[in-house]
């Protein structure tokens, strides 16, 4: 039987929120989720296959909880530790699983999917660029583009994510998460709307997206 493999987007690749530990352990964790029972592999499973620490594996896994990347909880039948993958994380968004004699179900459709993705990550980063606040003001990057890709952001005109960048920029203190904003883009509009409209015209900067 072939081995299994992974078709990683260039987002996972480039997303420099995740150490290299951290992808390691999601790509074990994503390839271990397809199995009847899920990925129930201990810590020790992960030192022994990637030599990391057991301290190190327990920090990562911790870790990618905290972003948001996994989950963990224990089964209600013997207490065993299940680790998955987070909805909104699987498939394009990260990778894709192979099938199990090491095929995907149709190449095609999966490198057309991946080469639309890649054109919404460009338009997104253009974007986290444009929103010129402190970088901790921002939010994580990661579960910024997961609602702009989950609430359709990415078919909003360059316009109206121009006006709701440059409202948020203009608070003086006060400035949302780009998640945040996202999670409420017609709400965000409207409240930026009523503070253009608050202020003259040709203050407005142009905000490159």
């Amino acid at each position: 039987m072939k081995d299994k493999f992974i078709v990683l987007t260039h987002e996972f690749i480039r997303d420099n929120s995740l150490t290299m530990n951290e992808k390691i352990v999601y790509l074990e964790i994503l390839n271990l989720s397809s199995l009847e029972k899920g990925c129930i592999a201990s810590n020790s499973h992960f030192e022994k296959s990637f030599g990391i620490s057991k301290k190190s594996v327990s920090n990562t896994i911790s870790s990618l909880v905290k972003k948001g990347f996994i989950e963990s909880k224990l089964s209600d039948r013997n207490h065993t530790r299940i680790l998955s993958i987070k909805n909104g994380h699987l498939s394009t968004n990260y990778g894709q699983l192979s099938t199990k004699n090491g095929e995907t179900k149709d190449n095609k459709t999966t490198n057309k999917t991946i080469n639309t993705d890649s054109g919404i990550i460009e338009r997104f980063d253009k974007i986290w660029k444009a929103y010129k606040i402190p970088a901790k003001s921002k939010g994580v990057k990661s579960d910024a583009l997961n609602s702009y890709k989950r609430k359709g952001i990415h078919k909003k005109s360059d316009k109206e994510i121009k006006i709701v960048l440059y409202a948020e920029m203009k608070k003086t203190y006060g400035q949302r998460h780009l998640t945040t904003i996202f999670n409420n883009f017609d709400g965000s509009l409207e409240m930026a709307n009523e503070i253009l409209n608050e202020n003259s015209q040709h203050e407005q900067k142009e905000v490159l997206v």
